[in-house]
């Protein structure tokens, strides 16, 4: 999208939403085909209640505003999406595009910004607020001339020029853990069969998860790139008891009568990378 000077003109802000300073030391930020691959410095510190900038190319994205982190690569507009991982691999925050952003204008280049409950919201003011607290939100009039604060990008009679401080709520992801995983190995005869495979989850939580639209993506050792390993589709209408495990394997595995997701498509090796 890009700012109202260049579509060139991206960028991306965190923020410290915790009490206390978060060490960001070998984070990754990703997007979805890893052509933006943002390392961050052994350096990196961000405290409580602060912005990290990272701009696009070089630090003219955007005026009178220092970034943090500059860095290469493009965002699409559709079919697209951003992780950011912390410095274990473990997934602290995504967005995606599918296949459009959840909220933003890019033809009033008005971005998209997190709102109160952690929804996404489009911004009130064009080009955002860089390095300041979100907007509350762009303005729409409807036929019935009453207004709400919406992320579509129909007619505004006047958009709002107040900004708030917007409350904003730490994450909380279900603690899913990723507890085993099996490569091909030994059956019951004693002999090799290449489809013996599973990944077995755990539900750390006090509480049951619908699984429906997770899924699980793979990295091989020769790819930069994350491939799907098992589609979203297949965890449709999955449940996940409190304390319990749930078991994924290939369809002619040993495993049948006791794992939770059969899929004929499945395959790990060594030195796979797996993101759930």
């Amino acid at each position: 999208m890009g700012t109202s000077n260049s579509s060139n003109d991206e960028w991306i802000e965190l923020k410290n939403i915790s009490s206390g300073i978060v060490n960001l030391s070998n984070w990754q930020l990703l997007d979805q085909g890893e052509q933006i691959k943002i390392v961050f410095p052994n350096t990196t510190r961000l405290g409580a209640g602060q912005f990290l900038l990272l701009e696009r190319t070089n630090d003219e994205t955007i005026p009178n505003i220092s970034s943090d982190i500059i860095y290469v690569g493009s965002l699409a507009n559709q079919n697209e999406g951003l992780r950011l991982f912390d410095n274990n691999c473990q997934l602290q925050d995504e967005v995606f595009a599918q296949p459009d952003w959840p909220a933003g204008d890019n033809l009033e280049k008005r971005t998209l910004e997190r709102k109160s409950g952690f929804s996404w919201q489009t911004s009130a003011l064009i080009n955002g607020t860089p390095k300041q607290e979100n907007s509350n939100g762009y303005i729409v009039v409807n036929s019935g001339g009453s207004s709400d604060v919406s992320n579509t990008t129909t007619t505004v009679t006047t958009p709002t020029t107040t900004q708030t401080t917007t409350t904003t709520i730490k994450p909380s992801y279900p603690k899913i853990l990723i507890t085993e995983i099996k490569v091909a190995g030994l059956s019951s005869d004693g002999k090799t069969n290449v489809y013996d495979e599973f990944i077995e989850l755990y539900n750390l939580n006090n509480f049951e998860i619908d699984l429906t639209g997770w899924y699980l993506q793979k990295k091989t050792s020769q790819s930069n790139e994350f491939s799907s390993l098992v589609p979203s589709d297949l965890f449709e209408g999955k449940i996940i008891n409190s304390s319990e495990y749930f078991l994924i394997s290939h369809s002619s595995s040993s495993y049948q009568d006791v794992a939770d997701i059969l899929d004929s498509n499945y395959s790990v090796t060594d030195n796979n990378t797996i993101v759930l």
